[in-house]
């Protein structure tokens, strides 16, 4: 990306345009801008995030469904209500596999404040996947904080007659045996 003649922005197509998109919000002042790693100069930003397995342990590495809980960690230097909070799972190659956005999150000034995404069964397949956590204005407008990449996690598959990134998670039906049609 390329400024009054300067590059001010390379690599990736994606990690460009949300550096460009960045610049939008913040009006290309980097002082207020969020950084892909989390760190904030502005009003909030993500402190951690992490994974839960359903044993209570934090780790990286998962088998495909089973149990696991995303948490993110966000701090705010004043009090923020009705902020949104969305929570992006990108693939090993970087194509987004799948979102969830929490509306109408307060946080309250200089503490830290724990948001929870539950998994029952955990929907990717077999693969590397990048958590992205983005943190909105009510209206959806304005970026807040913006920590892409700020979890790796490992998915190890269990259903080897399944394709994919993610679980599908329906059930078959089958006819009748004896062939009378429906039941």
């Amino acid at each position: 990306m390329l400024e009054e003649g300067r590059v001010v922005e390379e690599g990736a197509a994606t990690d460009v345009v949300h550096a460009y998109h960045r610049r939008l919000v913040t009006g290309g002042d980097e002082e207020e801008a969020t950084s892909s790693n989390g760190r904030a100069s502005g009003l909030c930003r993500v402190h951690e995030v992490r994974a839960v397995a359903g044993d209570g342990t934090a780790r990286d590495r998962f088998t495909e469904g089973e149990p696991a809980t995303l948490e993110v960690w966000l701090w705010a230097e004043e009090p923020l209500d009705g902020v949104r909070v969305t929570v992006g799972i990108r693939d090993g190659t970087g194509r987004p596999v799948g979102s969830q956005m929490l509306p109408d999150v307060r946080l309250r000034a200089q503490r830290l404040e724990r948001v929870r995404l539950r998994f029952p069964g955990l929907p990717m397949r077999e693969g590397r996947y990048f958590v992205d956590v983005g943190v909105g204005s009510r209206d959806g407008r304005a970026e807040l904080a913006l920590a892409e990449r700020a979890l790796e996690l490992t998915v190890f598959g269990q259903d080897f007659g399944a394709s994919g990134p993610i679980r599908l998670g329906g059930t078959w039906e089958l006819p009748p045996v004896d062939g009378t049609g429906e039941s």
